[in-house]
């Protein structure tokens, strides 16, 4: 998997491993208009209520990658403005490692949370 250093285009669907290594959970965030698209697939089609965590079982066509706690950020209420997903995954490196070549399948990898959007939080994150 190839991980961009270049901003991805405005309408570029992303995603970043918001911790770093060596703990015992790892968040992947996933930011664009594909994310829902994304979580859907990820989920079997289980999408989980707004803004709330939930317990689901990550697949990408037949293969299990995850027991996983899933959050559903709809646009325009989300830190970007646009919709997101964060997956708290097990850290292991098998995991984290699959869920990111399955993600880059749907999403473009970035490489740290700081490089999802160069745009300033949404004001509508804090209504």
């Amino acid at each position: 998997m190839t991980v961009s250093t270049t901003p991805p285009p405005e309408n570029a669907t992303i995603f970043a491993l918001a911790t770093g290594l060596g703990g015992a959970i790892a968040v992947m965030r996933i930011s664009g208009p594909q994310s829902r698209f994304i979580l859907q697939n990820l989920c079997s089609g289980a999408l989980p209520e707004p803004r709330r965590a939930s317990h689901r079982r990550l697949r990408y066509q037949n293969d299990i990658l995850d027991e996983a706690v899933v959050l559903w950020l709809p646009g325009p209420y989300s830190y970007t403005g646009e919709d997101g997903a964060e997956l708290h995954l097990h850290a292991g490196p098998a995991v984290t490692m699959r869920s990111q070549k399955h993600s880059s399948h749907m999403a473009r990898a970035r490489r740290s949370p700081e490089n999802l959007r160069a745009a300033p939080f949404s004001i509508n994150a804090l209504i």
